[in-house]
């Protein structure tokens, strides 16, 4: 990543309220490709259950 958590964050909170539970995506890890129609984008988290995004 070319950015630290921490400065995300910052970057983030200089333009947003962030709020408990807000997620900041920061893209794929090397060597995945690109998101296309019909992938499903799934986060999950043992406090706040999952997240899941259907790509149209």
């Amino acid at each position: 990543m070319i950015r630290s958590i921490p400065e995300l964050i910052e970057m983030c909170s200089a333009f947003y309220s962030l709020l408990p539970g807000d997620v900041i995506m920061t893209g794929p890890p090397a060597g995945v490709g690109p998101v296309t129609s019909g992938d499903v984008i799934e986060v999950s988290s043992p406090e706040l259950g999952v997240l899941r995004v259907s790509i149209a």
